[in-house]
C-alpha cells in the first residue's frame, strides 16, 4: 500500500511541476505579446534627386521574464497619413532582455522609380522639408506585424499600429 500512495505522490509532484512550467510559459508568453512599442527618433539620413533615406527608430519593450527575440518585422509608413514606404526585415535577430527595452533602428528608403510618378514623389519630398516646421501637426505611423521567438515558440503576425506627432518623437 505504501509503494501505492508513494507511486500517486510521485505523479502528483510530475503533474503539478509540468502544469507550473507551463502555466509559468503561458503567462510570460501573454506578457511578451503585450509588448510596449514608441517612436522614439525620426531623422533624415540623405536625400538627392533620386531618393529620400530617413531613419525611424522604434522602442520595443519586452514585459515578459524571458529573453525574446524578433526575428522580423513587415511595417508600412505613414507621414500625415501618406503612405511613404514599406520597411521589412527577415534576418535580422534582435533580442530584448527581459523586462527591458530594445531600440529598433528602421531605414526608410523612398525611391524616386517606387513612386507611381515623379509628381508623387514630389509630395514626398516637399513634405519631408516642411515636416521639421510642422512638428506639432507632422505625423508619423508605423501599422505592420512583428515576429519573433520566446522560449523557443515562434509568435507569428503581431500586429503593430501606432502614430505619434513629430513633437511627441523629439521631445
Amino acid at each position: 500500500m505504501a509503494a501505492t500512495s508513494s507511486k500517486y505522490i510521485v505523479w502528483g509532484l510530475i503533474s503539478g511541476a509540468i502544469i507550473g512550467v507551463g502555466s509559468y510559459l503561458y503567462f510570460n508568453i501573454k506578457k511578451a505579446m503585450d509588448f510596449d512599442s514608441k517612436i522614439s527618433g525620426f531623422k533624415l539620413i540623405s536625400q538627392n534627386s533620386e531618393k529620400i533615406v530617413i531613419g525611424i527608430d522604434l522602442d520595443v519593450t519586452n514585459k515578459s521574464d524571458l529573453k525574446a527575440e524578433i526575428t522580423g518585422y513587415d511595417f508600412d509608413v505613414f507621414i500625415n497619413d501618406n503612405h511613404i514606404a514599406k520597411v521589412n526585415n527577415t534576418t535580422q535577430g534582435l533580442f530584448i532582455n527581459a523586462n527591458s527595452t530594445s531600440k529598433i533602428n528602421l531605414p526608410v528608403e523612398m525611391k524616386k522609380s517606387t513612386f507611381a510618378s515623379y509628381n508623387d514623389f514630389s509630395k514626398i519630398y516637399a513634405l519631408l522639408l516642411t515636416a521639421v516646421a510642422n512638428a506639432k501637426t507632422t505625423t508619423i505611423k508605423i501599422k505592420g506585424k512583428f515576429t519573433g521567438k520566446l522560449a523557443g515558440l515562434e509568435l507569428k503576425n503581431y500586429p503593430l499600429d501606432i502614430k505619434y506627432t513629430l513633437e511627441e518623437i523629439l521631445s
